[in-house]
């Protein structure tokens, strides 16, 4: 079985797509984070072209736009079919809150404290820091909340090795896809594409 390459917007991508293909058993050579957003699609074209040599595999955030068929019509109108591309709905963050229980145990709060809906949350992100701000783990909580001297930070120095290291050793894609319908169907289309 040929080994995918895969690109993402940024790190926390990076580990939660290695995680990902771990679940469905697919060889990964390589994740490359692209910086974000613009990155990615900047890279679109070439990743095309790639296609049709090796299989690809993007990840992306939907963010604040409205309709997923129509980001990826927009990102690759007539994609080859050795370039997968998924989209999680509205950020990655999402599909970590989706496995509730272990969320919430990693935390430090209760599962009811998580939104049931995590696909409808405007800025999943910001739902989880706000979560790690309630966090009975004062070190955890000191780390992942951005402190009141950074006004600007939208997460504290310790968010993204944290939330890896959730990915890594907690976080169950099977589990999170029952409350994750953007996650089940990238789980789907990445079984369908062996």
């Amino acid at each position: 079985m040929t080994a995918w390459i895969a690109f993402v917007e940024g790190s926390i991508d990076a580990t939660v797509t290695r995680r990902v293909f771990d679940t469905v058993g697919l060889p990964l050579s390589s994740v490359t984070p692209c910086g974000g957003t613009p990155g990615l699609e900047a890279r679109m074209p070439n990743l095309a072209a790639a296609a049709r040599f090796q299989r690809v595999f993007v990840l992306r955030d939907l963010d604040r736009l409205d309709c997923v068929p129509t980001l990826l019509r927009s990102m690759q109108p007539n994609a080859p079919s050795g370039l997968v591309i998924r989209v999680a709905v509205r950020q990655v963050e999402a599909w970590l809150l989706a496995d509730r229980d272990a969320c919430a145990r990693w935390i430090g709060v209760a599962a009811k404290d998580i939104a049931r809906d995590v696909e409808s949350l405007a800025d999943a992100k910001d739902h989880l820091v706000s979560l790690a701000a309630k966090s009975k783990h004062r070190g955890f909580k000191n780390g992942f909340v951005p402190q009141a001297s950074a006004a600007s930070a939208r997460v504290g120095p310790r968010y993204t090795a944290e939330v890896e290291r959730f990915v890594r050793t907690r976080w169950d894609p099977e589990r999170a896809a029952r409350h994750s319908e953007s996650l089940s169907r990238a789980l789907r289309a990445l079984r369908s594409a062996t």
